[in-house]
C-alpha cells in the first residue's frame, strides 16, 4: 500500500491526457464542427503517451454517433469525411486508407511523451507527400493512351501554368478538360478559368465567356481518398470548382494541393489577412509548380 501510494506521488498526472486550449477555439469559432470536435476528443482521448490511437471505423461509427434501435446512426463513409476534414486541418495524421479495412493508427501533435519531448506530425505529412511525389514519378511510365502527352516525356510548363495544369495540354495546343477523352470536343476560346483562379480578382466579374466548371464542388461526389481530400480543402477555402484540384491529382500532382494548403493553413494560423482563400491557394499552386516542376 506504502510503495503504491510513492508512486503514485511520484507520476500523478501519468494517467491524464494533455488537450490543447486551441481545439475548444476552434470549434467556438466555427472551423471545426461538432462531429469533428466529438471524433476529436474521442480518438485524442484514447491515445498512448506518444499521441498514437488505434482504432477503426466502425469503433468511430458507433462510440460517437451510438445507435437507435439497433440501427447504425450514420455511415462509414460520413465518418471518413469527417477523418479527411480533421486531416486536411492538420489536427490529426493517419496513413492512406485507400482499399484498406480493419483497424490503423491515428497520430496526434501536442503530446509530452515519456522523454519529455512534444509530439508533432509535421514530418509526417511531409513524408507522405515526399513519397507521392516520388509514386507520381513512377506512375508517370504506366499513363494509358487517355493521358496528356508531352514531348520527349518532360512536363512543359507554359507562361500561362493556371490554365495548363487545369486543363491539360495535347500535342496540338489546344486545351482539354479533365473528363475529356479525346481531342474532338470544342475549344476553349477564353483562357480565365473563373474568379477564384485570379489572384487578386476578387471584384471582377464572370462573363459568359468564362470557362464553365465540369466538376461544381457541390455536387463533385469522391471516389479516392486524394478525391476526397481535395473536395475538403476546396470546401475550406470556398473553392466552387474542383477542376483544378483533379487535374492535379490526374497528372500525378496531388502533393502540390497538400503542400500548397499547408502553406495556406500556416498563413491563417500566423493571423495573415486572406481576402480570397480560394484565389490565394491557386496563387501558391501556381508558384509551387513553377518552382518545382517548371525548371
Amino acid at each position: 500500500m506504502k510503495k503504491e501510494q510513492e508512486n503514485q506521488t511520484e507520476s500523478p498526472l501519468s494517467n491524464w491526457i494533455v488537450f490543447p486550449r486551441s481545439i475548444a477555439s476552434l470549434y467556438k469559432n466555427g472551423e471545426i464542427n461538432r462531429a469533428e470536435f466529438f471524433v476529436y476528443c474521442y480518438l485524442r482521448i484514447q491515445c498512448n503517451p506518444y499521441g498514437i490511437c488505434t482504432t477503426h471505423m466502425e469503433a468511430i461509427r458507433d462510440d460517437v454517433f451510438g445507435k437507435e434501435g439497433g440501427k447504425k446512426s450514420v455511415s462509414k463513409n460520413y465518418v471518413n469525411k469527417i477523418l479527411l476534414s480533421l486531416k486536411s486541418k492538420r489536427l490529426l495524421f493517419y496513413l492512406d486508407r485507400t482499399g484498406r479495412s480493419g483497424s490503423f493508427e491515428v497520430h496526434f501533435p501536442d503530446f509530452i511523451d515519456p522523454t519529455k519531448k512534444i509530439t508533432s506530425i509535421e514530418h509526417l505529412f511531409i513524408k507522405e507527400a515526399s513519397q507521392q511525389e516520388i509514386g507520381a514519378v513512377d506512375d508517370k511510365k504506366s499513363e494509358d493512351s487517355t493521358e496528356v502527352e508531352v514531348k520527349n516525356q518532360k512536363l512543359v510548363v507554359p507562361d500561362n501554368v493556371d490554365l495548363a495544369i487545369k486543363q491539360g495540354i495535347n500535342e496540338s495546343g489546344e486545351f482539354r478538360g479533365y473528363n475529356n477523352d479525346t481531342d474532338t470536343q470544342k475549344k476553349i476560346e477564353n483562357t480565365d478559368l473563373s474568379v477564384s483562379y485570379k489572384v487578386g480578382s476578387k471584384d471582377r466579374e464572370r462573363t459568359d465567356t468564362d470557362y464553365v466548371c465540369k466538376n461544381p464542388t457541390d455536387s463533385f461526389i469522391p471516389t479516392l481518398y486524394e478525391e476526397e481530400t481535395a473536395k475538403s480543402i476546396a470546401e475550406s477555402v470556398g473553392e466552387k470548382c474542383m477542376d483544378r484540384y483533379l487535374g492535379l491529382i490526374k497528372k500525378g500532382y496531388f502533393w502540390v494541393l497538400e503542400k500548397a494548403y499547408g502553406e495556406y493553413s500556416e498563413d491563417v494560423g500566423k493571423g495573415n489577412k486572406i481576402d480570397v482563400p480560394a484565389a490565394y491557394i491557386n496563387g501558391i499552386i501556381i508558384r509551387i509548380l513553377k518552382e518545382r516542376i517548371g525548371k
